[in-house]
């Protein structure tokens, strides 16, 4: 189910995250390319402290050390969401 940039933002304010909702992926040839063309579309790894990729997807290619593996079924969840709270943590780009 896709949901328009207002409507994931109110959801995760619902869930108590506090960030902004920036964009979406464009279409690419695999999942990890359309976040690498996302990302590079904001400066790339330079302008970028850290992220985490939470996605259902394994075509990640050179992104897949950010990645946290979801579940089509049950999406994002707390447990979900507390990992990559952590991930972030300790993790820089």
């Amino acid at each position: 189910m896709e949901y328009s940039l207002s409507e994931l933002s109110e959801i995760l304010q619902s869930w108590m995250v506090r960030a902004d909702v920036l964009g979406a992926t464009p279409s690419g040839p695999s999942r990890g390319d359309e976040i690498q063309q996302w990302l590079d579309r904001f400066g790339g790894p330079a302008a970028i402290d850290s992220f985490v990729i939470l996605d259902d997807f394994s075509d990640m290619g050179k992104l897949a050390s950010h990645r946290i593996n979801t579940e089509f079924e049950t999406g994002l969840t707390m447990e979900y969401a507390r990992q990559a709270v952590e991930f972030l943590r300790v993790t820089r780009v």
